[in-house]
């Protein structure tokens, strides 16, 4: 992979480590993203977001909240 400016390097590894989230496979699809690039650019780097390393909120405790509240009226 070539970097423009070399600077933005730094950038790409702290960014593929925050948006993969510590998952092995963000972390490998976003490595095949970017080396079918011919140069990673600061704004490739701003760019990034993978499935696979976003997290979601469970949302259970919350419905069955809002199910005993409901059943008590």
């Amino acid at each position: 992979m070539r970097f423009e400016p070399p600077r933005v390097q730094a950038a790409f590894l702290r960014a593929v480590v925050q948006d993969s989230g510590g998952v092995p496979a963000a972390i490998e699809g976003m490595l095949e993203q970017t080396a079918s690039e011919p140069a990673v650019t600061r704004a490739k780097v701003r760019a990034f977001a993978y499935e696979a390393g976003m997290r979601y909120l469970d949302m259970t405790p919350v419905r069955c909240l809002s199910s005993l509240m409901s059943l008590r009226t």
